[in-house]
């Protein structure tokens, strides 16, 4: 009995022990991945921040797939939330994103980067890769410090510092600017980089070289007013190392076809379609008294023309155009900076007696069909989008003709030109102009810009 007994007691200890092992095994998830490799860190980081940006800064939600840019520039209104048409933005949608899905995953790509060199891995090809990223996290946090001013910057993504500090916003543009070079000068075109797991340019390193230095002219030119000697020596150093000289140097992130890594406009208008976004009044009714020929891409016709919608007001959708069938697509692309950006960058440091810059007549004629093959289109018309800029508007002379500078706009005596009214986007149509290839009439200081046409 007594044997029987232990017999019994040691088989249960035998069966325990083994169901003990088998329960930790189970316990591990075998479908979804506990590591990553820094390439699909990196990968991941280039989707997220094509999202964010190809949105206008509405983060990633098919709830908002149109960003509060489109509203503050009154390109677009809703017809049905009316909450960010009448400017009433928190901006935590976006913030949460910026630092969780793109800076984190550049963090994190960095590190295991940093890890693999101390053991002995290829330096020359990782200091590529460490060098895209530190492009990548210079580009994002220059767009934080610009919508937001002072952002949680040399604490940042510290996950055991829920309270980092906001570090001034010139503090964080000059550490940026640091950055930059050191990355300019780590890259190396004879080597290496992501290669597939570069979702901008595939892995050529001297396209990288390009963005890099086209931010760098960028740069410059924001901080020219404040600190002119900086702003000067960035923009001359960029323009000589080279920038970006066509459509082909890009930084463009293409969407696919199919889910779910697809724009997510596409949800919204095609696969889930939500009746809200039309044309606003403001920016429909400027282009329509110039029969600016880019409404038939932007908008749909209603009634053979283009009605754009009151601003911040409920409104029946199907009274409105809509957004134009080039935004219908799934993989509308996203371009973080071009080269009509670039050219016109170049034009304001002509402007200011920078050397290497481009006067802005040879822009007019040089930049119109590049810019337009972006979108598709086959008329080079001299329509651009540009941002105007502030020393402008402290002139008190255009060319010898003094200029009306009012709450909704300034105008200039050529006819067809104006700078139209609102925040950051200014619409400068060059239309039967005959100043457009001459300065005798209107100088061309109105090209001044920094804001891409999408």
């Amino acid at each position: 009995m007594v044997m029987r007994y232990l017999i019994h007691c040691i088989g249960l200890a035998v069966l325990l022990s083994a169901c003990t092992e088998k329960l930790e095994d189970m316990n591990v998830d075998v479908k979804n991945a506990t590591t990553a490799s820094p390439e699909s860190f990196f990968g991941a980081s280039v989707l997220n921040l094509a999202r964010l940006m190809g949105q206008n800064f509405s983060g990633p939600s098919v709830d908002m797939p149109v960003g509060v840019g489109l509203y503050l520039s009154q390109q677009l209104t809703n017809a049905t939330h009316t909450t960010e048409p009448r400017y009433f933005y928190d901006g935590n949608t976006d913030w949460d994103f910026v630092y969780k899905s793109v800076l984190r995953n550049l963090y994190e790509a960095e590190k295991l980067l940093v890890a693999e060199q101390a053991n002995g891995g290829e330096n020359l090809e990782i200091a590529n890769k460490l060098a895209s990223i530190a492009i990548l996290k210079v580009y994002t946090y220059t767009v934080l410090v610009d919508i937001f001013g002072n952002v949680p910057y040399s604490q940042a993504l510290d996950v055991d510092n829920v309270t980092p500090v906001y570090d001034d916003a010139e503090s964080v543009y000059l550490d940026l600017i640091e950055r930059l070079n050191q990355a300019i000068a780590a890259l190396d075109a004879s080597v290496a980089s992501f290669g597939d797991y570069d979702l901008l340019y595939n892995g050529d390193v001297s396209k990288w070289q390009k963005f890099a230095n086209s931010l760098k002219l960028r740069f410059g030119l924001k901080v020219i007013d404040v600190l002119p000697e900086l702003g000067s020596t960035l923009a001359t150093e960029a323009i000589e190392a080279g920038v970006f000289s066509g459509n082909e140097d890009n930084a463009v992130f293409h969407f696919l076809s199919s889910p779910p890594n697809n724009h997510s406009l596409w949800v919204v208008l095609v696969q889930n379609p939500r009746l809200f976004y039309v044309g606003a009044k403001p920016f429909v009714d400027l282009m329509n008294a110039y029969e600016d020929p880019r409404r038939a891409v932007y908008f749909s016709r209603l009634n053979g023309g283009f009605v754009g919608g009151q601003i911040g007001l409920v409104l029946n959708y199907n009274s409105y155009s809509h957004l134009g069938d080039y935004f219908h697509r799934p993989d509308l692309p996203c371009i973080l900076l071009d080269f009509s950006n670039v050219s016109f960058l170049l034009a304001e440091a002509a402007e200011r007696g920078i050397a290497g810059g481009t006067d802005a007549k040879r822009i007019t004629r040089q930049l119109f069909v590049p810019l337009w093959n972006i979108m598709e289109l086959t008329k080079a018309w001299s329509v651009i989008i540009c941002r105007y800029r502030m020393w402008l508007m402290k002139k008190q002379v255009l060319n010898g003709r003094r200029r009306l500078v009012r709450k909704n706009g300034l105008r200039c005596s050529c006819r067809g030109l104006k700078l139209g009214p609102n925040t950051g986007d200014w619409i400068t149509l060059f239309w039967k102009c005959p100043s457009m290839h001459s300065s005798t009439r209107c100088r061309q200081d109105s090209f001044i810009l920094v804001q891409n046409i999408h």
